[in-house]
């Protein structure tokens, strides 16, 4: 799956670079000193929520969404009063979810694999967004691009097993650890509002879904940034 997604990779990227030169350049030819001269950018930096999806990772699990802190960083550049581009550089806290699995035991003895998944998501981040409005202290946006997300997951892993057949007996067998980092893209939606403080100085709130077959990841996020 990530192979294949990697491959798509440069469908994604190639219209998301290309479309702001396009905008630009009709934007820019009935008054192009005007487009130069409206060109600037923007940086902030965000807390948030960020919420995940990994059912299906074996066995069952007592709920498949995690919830842990997101810290980002991002900077933006505007092509005209209305068409942005943004990169964004994130990592959240640690999430954790835990799952089972019954294994075939012979009568009066069970045993049991409980796995313990923790997983921490930095993300390089690619939007580009559409601000509404003009001259205004308050201007809402959409966007859309792709996220990079490096995920990494830990599973520890105990064998319980309950035996019955003279008088009870329990034991828990501690597995080696296991730990991978997969590179994931996905596809990614914004939407919120970015409110002026001072002439340069804004407060800025939004929500992102990311999804590949289905949205698996959202987060809703505030900052502090500056134009310059």
């Amino acid at each position: 799956m990530c192979s294949r997604w990697l491959r798509l990779f440069p469908v994604f990227i190639v219209p998301i670079l290309s479309f702001p030169a396009a905008a630009l350049a009709q934007a820019s030819a009935p008054a192009p000193v005007k487009a130069a001269e409206e060109a600037r950018f923007d940086a902030a930096g965000y807390v948030g929520w960020f919420r995940a999806n990994r059912g299906g990772i074996g066995g069952q699990t007592f709920r498949d969404w995690f919830s842990t802190p997101r810290l980002s960083l991002g900077i933006g550049h505007y092509w005209t009063e209305h068409l942005k581009t943004e990169a964004e550089l994130a990592i959240t806290g640690q999430g954790r979810l835990v799952s089972f699995e019954e294994l075939e035991s012979e009568p009066d003895v069970s045993r049991y694999l409980y796995r313990d998944h923790t997983y921490r998501v930095s993300t390089l981040s690619l939007v580009q967004a559409w601000q509404f409005r003009r001259n205004a202290w308050v201007h809402p946006f959409l966007g859309a691009g792709i996220d990079i997300d490096w995920e990494r997951r830990t599973v520890e892993t105990s064998l319980q097993v309950s035996d019955n057949r003279t008088e009870p007996v329990f034991t828990v067998v501690t597995l080696p650890r296991e730990t991978r980092t997969e590179v994931v893209p996905r596809a990614v939606a914004v939407a919120g509002l970015k409110a002026y403080l001072t002439r340069n100085a804004f407060f800025r709130t939004d929500v992102r879904a990311s999804f590949r077959e289905s949205v698996d990841q959202v987060a809703w996020r505030f900052g502090i940034g500056l134009d310059f």
